[in-house]
């Protein structure tokens, strides 16, 4: 009965360990869940109210068009006094030949119950915004025509032009940026390769207490000492070695 006991006690000792480590694990859930909100809302509220004024706006503006308008999927969206509320099909426009096409521009702030045109609220002139640009919309009786009326409107189309050579632009940079990265870590490695071999004929050449310089200090030429030979030596057959001597 004693041991019994004791395995109990084991098992329930164990249970609450379990159970307090679960606990911890659900805190550190929610309160990475709280962050990520935050910083969505953070983010949101400097698009929503255009915070930010020269340098700082350009990196602000790059950043949220290289990142893309987000949109959550999941979101029940409320009823106002009138029971009427945003609906996900305001997401796409129908065409004349009956084609439906995306309006990747409209964008739904969950918190404002609001919806903005993303590209007018960053690259619109202050004097042409309209409300999708400026405080946003929630007359959801009319909204059908207030976005078409303006999609149609010439600064939303200017806008859209302004988002879209942006965003190639930012393609393009970081494309150039990868290759670029790429060719100095190529650099880099190779390098590191010819400070390999180097490293290892002065081990060879100290171990033997030979000497390292003759009359000459340049590659290919006579009496140039033991060492510049050994590296003609390596470089008639290894490639790093021969991209290195015959480039410098």
């Amino acid at each position: 009965m004693r041991k019994i006991m004791k395995i109990s006690m084991k098992m329930f000792t164990m249970q609450s360990q379990i159970s307090q480590r679960m606990r911890k694990l659900m805190t550190l859930s929610m309160k990475m869940f709280t962050l990520q909100i935050q910083l969505r809302k953070f983010f949101l509220t400097w698009m929503i109210q255009g915070i930010g004024t020269g340098q700082t706006k350009i990196y602000i503006t790059d950043f949220l068009v290289e990142r893309g308008p987000k949109r959550d999927n999941n979101v029940i969206f409320p009823k106002d006094k009138c029971d009427r509320c945003f609906s996900s099909k305001h997401y796409f426009r129908e065409l004349p030949n009956g084609e439906k096409q995306e309006r990747k521009w409209l964008v739904y702030s969950v918190s404002l119950d609001k919806v903005f045109c993303f590209c007018c609220k960053l690259f619109a002139k202050k004097h042409l915004v309209g409300q999708l640009a400026d405080e946003g919309v929630n007359d959801w009786h009319n909204i059908s025509d207030r976005l078409k009326s303006h999609e149609r409107s010439r600064y939303h189309i200017g806008s859209m032009t302004s988002w879209m050579e942006l965003a190639k632009r930012l393609k393009l940079k970081l494309t150039i940026d990868a290759s670029l990265k790429e060719q100095i870590n190529q650099e880099k490695e190779h390098w590191k390769q010819v400070l390999e071999r180097i490293l290892a004929v002065v081990k060879r050449l100290g171990k033997n207490n030979l000497a390292f310089c003759g009359d000459s200090e340049k590659l290919y030429e006579k009496n140039n000492g033991i060492f510049l030979q050994m590296i003609e030596l390596l470089a008639e057959f290894d490639s790093t070695m021969q991209k290195t001597c015959s480039t410098y």
